[in-house]
């Protein structure tokens, strides 16, 4: 009778240990999968960023008529001072080139000289020949040394190649670095790394060299080949890396970029990642090794006064077993088998805690890509507003004068007027004014251009 009711509470604890096991490996499987989100969403910031870049050079090329041989550059040399101002992304500078690859404007303008031959360079040489929009493979900008790609867009005049026009896109911008920063906020060992088709590094949270190998290599480019999403446990590939340990396991999850050949990897240590999960399995093993023992001594003790009482307790563990943990336990008043019912009754309120814990991170992670995705949204929606407003003469007129009315108020004043410089030449012009007349902005002059001055 005691190897018979021993037996069956042995059974009763390991099917109550493998749904446990089951609902662990869930959880496991659910944090892989919010981790693969976050690499995606993080590719999909970079790309819009590609695409950003692109459609500025696309821009300026449809809003003004980029010609070498024409003796006034005005309208040519604003336009580039334009797309340089309103994109940081392109920080390094801009260029106009003729059809043979030689520059004709640059902005900044010491970034290269007019009439530098720069058909040799490979981006360049390469656009020339396909004369189609082309992001270059990436290289450390010669001037400043900074890791840059070249975006590069055709000009065409009545169907006639007419040269190029060029934007240096930083990939040390701190546009490129915040999403994978963002991304890496996954506990102490979490990093972000973003790669090109090599497996080399472009940009990464971690202090690793401009194109050189990525400290999961093997992975990059198994994944960058199959160019899909994808999550594996792979050894840190690097030495002497700060905060890192070689050949530890890491989990990373990995998503390709759609506008280059790239990816955005996003991972940490094996442990950090599923120390809750383990954390969960050790103490439910430990209670069930505990309350096993518990049930062991008491049926080997009091073997008879158990059969009855124990019934009522195994039509209640099957219940656990089926999932009901909301029903609570009948306890006897009392004795060993009172005891034996309180720990069954405490594993159910621990298993009910670690599970009502473990839901409460899932939905803080499922917040956070929650709010990184509708922090995109109302970025995009900010930039389209600001984009549609600035495109006219009007439009940004209106904007000034929303601006400097705004201002006044906050400050109490009732007159006040708005002077936009024109470089390269800090000369200033009288955008908007409020309570004004023309004297009175021209008195304001000298005062404006004092203020640029000290700021210059």
């Amino acid at each position: 009778m005691v190897l018979a009711v021993s037996a069956g509470f042995l059974l009763l604890f390991g099917t109550f240990l493998l749904l446990s096991e089951r609902a662990l490996q869930a959880s496991a499987d659910r944090l892989l999968e919010e981790r693969l989100v976050i690499a995606q969403m993080t590719a999909a910031q970079l790309d819009i960023l590609l695409q950003q870049g692109v459609a500025e050079l696309v821009q300026a090329r449809q809003l003004t008529e980029f010609n070498a041989s024409n003796p006034d550059l005005s309208a040519e040399a604003d336009m580039l001072v334009h797309t340089y101002s309103r994109l940081r992304l392109f920080a390094p500078g801009v260029l106009f080139l003729d059809p043979r690859g030689r520059v004709v404007l640059a902005h900044p303008p010491d970034l290269y000289p007019p009439g530098d031959d720069l058909s040799a360079l490979p981006h360049v040489a390469v656009a020339l020949a396909q004369r189609q929009v082309s992001i270059s493979d990436p290289f450390q900008e010669p001037h400043a040394g900074r890791p840059v790609v070249a975006i590069t867009v055709p000009l065409f005049n009545d169907e006639a190649f007419a040269g190029l026009l060029v934007g240096f896109f930083d990939l040390s911008a701190k546009e490129v670095i915040a999403p994978l920063e963002q991304a890496a906020t996954l506990g102490h060992t979490g990093h972000a790394v973003l790669v090109d088709h090599r497996g080399r590094v472009l940009a990464s949270t971690l202090p690793l060299p401009f194109l050189s190998p990525g400290e999961h290599l093997d992975f990059y480019r198994r994944a960058l080949q199959n160019r899909q999403a994808t999550i594996e446990t792979t050894p840190f590939g690097l030495a002497d890396v700060p905060g890192e340990t070689q050949d530890e396991l890491h989990v990373m999850a990995f998503a390709p970029l759609q506008t280059m050949p790239w990816g955005v990897s996003v991972g940490g240590d094996l442990d950090e990642t599923f120390v809750g999960v383990q954390r969960l399995r050790r103490g439910m093993m430990a209670l069930g090794i505990a309350a096993l023992l518990v049930v062991g001594g008491t049926t080997l003790v009091s073997a008879r006064r158990l059969v009855q009482p124990l019934q009522h307790l195994t039509q209640s563990a099957r219940r656990i077993a089926g999932g009901e943990l909301q029903t609570p336990l009948r306890l006897p008043a009392g004795g060993e088998i009172g005891e034996l019912a309180a720990a069954l009754e405490g594993m159910r309120h621990q298993l009910l805690t670690h599970i009502a814990e473990q839901e409460r991170l899932n939905d803080t992670l499922e917040r956070l890509v929650a709010a990184q995705g509708d922090e995109l949204v109302r970025h995009h929606t900010i930039l389209a507003g600001l984009d549609e407003v600035i495109q006219t003469p009007l439009g940004l007129k209106a904007m000034l004068s929303q601006i400097l009315s705004r201002t006044l108020a906050a400050s109490q004043l009732r007159q006040g007027a708005i002077f936009l410089c024109d470089e390269p030449s800090h000369a200033l012009r009288p955008a908007v004014a409020e309570g004004l007349d023309e004297a009175q902005v021209d008195d304001l002059r000298p005062l404006a251009t004092e203020a640029v001055a000290r700021r210059a």
